[in-house]
């Protein structure tokens, strides 16, 4: 998780914002992101993916597993395209109803 509290000190700087502003969005403490950003403590997974999505970014960038910030999707090599439609479909209905 050590990439996480430079990823998230990145991010927030990135959008101008300070810590206790952060804090807000995320409904969390301003020394709790004090302490991500520090490495001394870790998110709880919903903290995390509040913070993936309101950043934009996919929780593998906020891990240091990707280089990449961009949110993106997988799929095993051996779906075909209908297989892929029909679950990228699935996760657009799913989407607009959380």
């Amino acid at each position: 998780m050590t990439e996480f509290k430079h990823r998230l000190k990145e991010l927030r700087e990135s959008r101008r914002l300070n810590k206790t502003q952060l804090a807000e969005v995320v409904g969390i403490t301003r020394q709790l992101i004090s302490a991500y950003e520090k490495g001394t403590s870790v998110p709880n997974m919903t903290v995390f993916v509040i913070i993936a999505d309101y950043f934009g970014v996919s929780a593998d960038y906020l891990l240091g597993r990707n280089a990449s910030s961009k949110n993106t999707l997988s799929f095993p090599q051996d779906l075909n395209e209908s297989h892929i439609t029909m679950i990228k479909e699935i996760a657009e209905v799913i989407y607009k109803n959380v």
